[in-house]
């Protein structure tokens, strides 16, 4: 039979890269994981991800380029872990990014001087609606639970994931 069997071995996952000195879980922190489905967590770990539907194609271009210039320029100490955008339509793109804790999101969004100018450059670009509110808007998220195969790239997030083991604590997680 083709496909996968639930009573298969898992492939065994090949060992996260360390580059820039980035931390990295041992690779026995697997167990504490499900195999399958969502593993609750603690986790200092926050998500942040911006939706922006600007007026015209040209607005997508000029704001993904903005983008790409502020990626270049992050320094590595700010928290942030990750990052990437994602264009969803001719006139329609997500922010997302992956950052070590909250403190970390709301120094950037403060201090970063050259955050600060792009975010200001995007707004004429943005659609309004009718009542002349922009269509622009952003969330930030906490995970409460994780897939067992957080990698990408250079960074595994399990090293920043306590797997939950009590049905109490579960229990918190998913009641907040």
């Amino acid at each position: 039979m083709d496909g996968f069997s639930s009573n298969q071995a898992l492939p065994t996952p090949r060992k996260a890269d360390t580059r820039d000195g980035m931390n990295v879980a041992p690779q026995d922190s697997r167990s504490d994981f499900r195999p399958h489905g969502p593993t609750p967590v603690e986790t200092s770990v926050r998500l942040v991800m911006t939706r922006f539907h600007v007026r015209t194609f040209w607005g997508l271009l000029t704001t993904w380029i903005d983008y790409k210039r502020l990626e270049r320029r992050l320094p590595k100490s700010s928290g942030l872990l990750k990052q990437m955008i994602l264009i969803e339509g001719p006139r329609s793109m997500w922010s997302i990014s992956i950052w070590d804790t909250s403190r970390a999101i709301d120094h950037f969004g403060a201090e970063q001087p050259f955050h600060v100018a792009v975010a200001n450059a995007i707004f004429p670009r943005i659609m309004c609606r009718e009542d002349g509110h922009p269509e622009i808007w952003s969330i930030r998220a906490k995970p409460v639970s994780v897939s067992s195969n957080l990698n990408w790239d250079d960074l595994d997030l399990r090293s920043f994931c306590t797997p939950l083991r009590t049905e109490s604590e579960k229990a918190d997680v998913y009641n907040e």
